[in-house]
């Protein structure tokens, strides 16, 4: 029996002290893995749990049983890796490597696991380390596990080297999990019999024929969408469809699909948002890294990496006219000061949501002809309640607001940088934020961006 100032004991105190902020780290990494799975088209569940105390108690006993001892808090730390995790069940199994590049681009992976439980009761042990004999004929749990930290601009220094579980399954695979999680290893009710084995290891070669069968399905789903030609009723149909398509001439690890609803959005409002007319664009564009097409686009979008969608929106926008799709057909009923507010502001939180961190846009954005007056209206618009009334339609835009919009209107319409010249651009084509939803988007620019400008507009 380990004496109250073991490893183990010294651990579960600190555990407990600091169960709270686990909790938030992996509340945290569920948020941002669900945003980027929107972002890129994928239809996923995600869950987060963070290991009870008692449950890692357990845990620990048992392992200690297995690796000779713990000498120390470190040794543990190494060994326990799953304190904070998030699971992804996807819709799709076919999408798996979408979600791969995913988790890339949000953590910092320090190690990946392939979880195959090929070895006959490998995966037959209880909480508690009771062995079952039983010799399964399936595989058992299939699922990617990433080890990974979160990137410096989603963390603090307390958590810059605290190690969260990312596990990539299919939906069935994720409830077949469950139950036998709760089955064989919890043991609720005493050790699972053999009869309960038998049935789970049925049921998991169901499941492995029911991913196939959802893999088929998917190919089905997007030929269907194909053949109907019709609008693409949300980010997931046309992230399936561009997903399938790229995909037959590209690595489907390297097709790199995010921002899938700005790109559909603006489809729409060009008049080319069915597979048909998205197809005949296609072959126009030559996704290869190293053609001539990728790499120009990609050298003027520099330091910012170009991903698919950012790159499809970019050629279309260089054979697209401002006319050739009328911003809102009410425009001329309206006041031509809201609009120019509404289409500003739209392009000043697309530049940061697309090419963030702020700092980077924020340097180009200030790097054409930044004037006294220009970094007074670009904070006006930013953090006023004035603009925000505006944008509510609650007031009309004073002479002294026309005036502030007019001053940054001419900034963005003739500024030279392509990251400006696209968010504007876009804005001006109609694709705008909801500003009835609220501000917190325009409340987390101006936090950062203001002290920034004050600065600036003392110094000049």
């Amino acid at each position: 029996m380990p004496s109250i100032h073991s490893p183990i004991e010294t651990f579960l105190k600190e555990y407990g002290r600091s169960y709270r902020h686990w909790e938030g780290l992996a509340e945290r990494a569920k948020e941002l893995c669900e945003k980027k799975l929107l972002d890129k088209g994928i239809q996923a569940i995600s869950s987060h749990r963070t290991k009870s105390p008692d449950s890692l108690k357990r845990k620990l006993r048992m392992r200690e049983g297995h690796n000779g001892g713990y000498k120390d808090q470190d040794h543990i730390r190494e060994d326990i890796v799953d304190l904070a995790g998030v699971r992804i069940a996807l819709f799709w199994p076919d999408q798996k490597s979408m979600v791969e590049t995913a988790i890339k681009e949000i953590f910092r992976v320090q190690n990946t696991i392939e979880k195959a439980r090929t070895d006959p009761g490998n995966n037959d042990r209880s909480e508690d380390g009771a062995q079952s004999t039983y010799g399964r004929r399936f595989a058992g749990y299939l699922a990617t596990h990433y080890h990974v930290q979160l990137k410096e601009q989603d963390t603090n220094a307390l958590e810059k080297d605290d190690i969260i579980e990312i596990q990539i399954v299919s939906v069935l695979q994720n409830a077949w999990a469950e139950v036998e999680h709760n089955i064989v290893y919890k043991a609720i009710s005493g050790p699972a019999s053999l009869d309960e084995h038998r049935i789970l290891d049925s049921l998991n070669g169901l499941v492995s024929t029911g991913d196939l069968l959802l893999e088929q399905l998917h190919n089905l789903y997007v030929l269907r969408i194909s053949s109907n030609n019709e609008s693409f009723a949300n980010e997931y149909e046309l992230g399936s469809f561009l997903f399938k398509k790229l995909s037959q001439t590209t690595k489907a690890g390297k097709v790199r699909l995010d921002r899938i609803e700005v790109l559909r959005r603006l489809l729409k409002v060009l008049g080319k948002d069915t597979p048909g007319a998205l197809e005949s664009m296609l072959k126009t564009i030559d996704f290869a890294k190293n053609s001539p097409q990728f790499a120009k686009i990609a050298k003027d979008y520099a330091p910012f990496e170009l991903g698919t969608s950012i790159y499809i929106m970019q050629c279309v926008l260089s054979t697209t006219r401002d006319d050739d799709a009328p911003l809102n057909t009410d425009k001329s009923e309206r006041d031509p000061y809201l609009v120019k507010c509404e289409i500003l502001v739209s392009a000043i939180i697309w530049v940061d949501d697309l090419f963030g961190p702020f700092t980077e846009w924020l340097e180009k954005l200030l790097s054409h002809e930044k004037t006294a007056a220009r970094i007074s209206s670009l904070d006006w618009i930013l953090g006023s309640v004035e603009s925000r009334r505006i944008l509510l339609k609650e007031q009309k835009p004073s002479q002294e607001n026309q005036k502030s919009l007019e001053i940054l209107w001419n900034w963005f319409e003739g500024h030279p940088e392509i990251i400006v010249h696209f968010v504007f651009r876009i804005a001006k084509l109609g694709i705008l934020r909801d500003f009835a939803k609220g501000f917190d988007d325009l409340t987390k620019i101006n936090g950062v961006v203001h002290p920034l400008l004050e600065d600036l507009w003392i110094q000049s």
